[in-house]
């Protein structure tokens, strides 16, 4: 019983093969062969009738025995009608024989979609400033920063990028190293700090600050600053020393490739000026994507002065990052902000590309199946009822 179901299974699941075929659509390698095993066949059987003629014999036996016998001891139509059917058995399946000899095979067509990952740095500012009231809401711009990161690497879920996560206000911090994880990368920023500055930041910036200590940020002693140079130089050695090989040479086989890129979200009051770093930046082809977060020109003139650097830095950031291969963009409200994180996804847009395909698949198995299923049957009945056209 074991050995039968599975036998039994096989031939059924062969015979449903066989006739959901398009036969309009299938090609034969070894047609030529199956002709000539065909004509073969036919010759060897003419000269089978042939050579009976030659010597005088015929087909049914009755009229050799030396007596006549009566039509009503003859064996009837019925039995008749059974020898045939074991015939026409014998001969479709020696048919479906030869269409197996021919080697059919269908032609399927298809695609592999070929991506190429990307290697993203996201690079936030954690600075003092950044725990300023955004405009016109009730909360800090390291709050609103974190709702847009978070939903900015969210959407990229899907497209199997490389990503590691940096902060910087006067060091950087490294929160989450490569990983092609992005969960995990949600996790790294969600959890990590929003902004890092001395724990009397809310004392000094009365009204202004507003977030909480230890609730709402990290209190770090010195710290607070904003050194958007080291930021930058923090990226710079994690995409030397970590960055992928392939793609690495990717590059270096196609510069025009834009498969690297950083995210700098800052408010751009640096201290510093990153201007090297965005040379840097270029040298390798790390495309640099500025977000420029509610920027308040009033407020750094009055903290800082008219004159002073980061006035400066902040004046020419957009520039210097266009002008070395980068984007920038202005939020200045929430709206802003969507219409970014929409715009940065399709510049991350993957590089794609569609290789099609087709390959044969040979069925011979299936006339085969077919063939053995027609053969067994016309052996069989001619066994079963060989003894009834031995009576007479």
């Amino acid at each position: 019983m074991n050995f039968w179901w599975p036998g039994l299974e096989i031939i059924q699941t062969g015979l449903d093969d066989l006739f959901s075929v398009d036969w309009s659509l299938v090609r034969f390698k070894e047609e030529s062969f199956a002709s000539w095993a065909a004509v073969t066949l036919l010759a060897a059987l003419l000269l089978k009738i042939g050579w009976r003629r030659w010597i005088k014999k015929e087909a049914s036996y009755y009229e050799h025995s030396g007596y006549l016998i009566n039509s009503q001891n003859k064996p009837g139509w019925i039995y008749e009608t059974l020898g045939l059917l074991s015939t026409a058995f014998l001969v479709v399946g020696i048919f479906y024989v030869l269409v197996a000899m021919a080697d059919p095979y269908t032609v399927q067509s298809g695609y592999t979609k070929v991506e190429q990952s990307q290697e993203i740095g996201y690079l936030r500012d954690t600075s003092t400033s950044m725990g300023w009231r955004y405009k016109n809401t009730n909360q800090a711009r390291a709050q609103i920063v974190q709702d847009f990161l978070l939903k900015l690497i969210a959407s990229r879920q899907d497209k199997k990028d490389r990503s590691f996560y940096l902060v910087f206000a006067w060091s950087p911090y490294l929160i989450a190293d490569f990983t092609t994880d992005q969960q995990s990368l949600i996790f790294s920023a969600a959890i990590g700090p929003i902004v890092t500055t001395s724990e009397d930041a809310p004392k000094i910036w009365p009204g202004k600050f507003v977030l909480k200590v230890h609730d709402d940020f990290d209190p770090i002693p010195f710290e607070g600053g904003t050194n958007l140079e080291v930021g930058l130089r923090a990226v710079i050695k994690i995409f030397d020393e970590k960055g992928d090989k392939k793609i690495t040479e990717a590059i270096k086989q196609n510069p025009a490739s834009k498969r690297r890129s950083v995210v700098i979200i800052t408010d751009g009051a640096s201290e510093t000026d990153p201007e090297e770093q965005f040379k840097e930046l270029q040298k390798r082809k790390i495309v640099p994507y500025l977000i420029f977060i509610d920027p308040d020109r009033e407020a750094e003139i009055t903290l800082h002065g008219a004159d002073s650097l980061q006035i400066k830095v902040a004046d020419g950031l957009l520039k210097q990052v266009k002008r070395y291969g980068g984007e920038s963009f202005l939020a200045t409200d929430q709206a802003a902000l969507d219409k970014i994180r929409q715009k940065l996804d399709q510049l991350y847009g993957l590089t794609a590309g569609v290789k099609t395909y087709s390959t044969e698949k040979h069925i011979y198995r299936l006339p085969l199946t077919l063939a053995i299923c027609l053969l067994a049957l016309g052996l069989s009945a001619r066994l079963l009822f060989w003894k009834f056209h031995r009576i007479v």
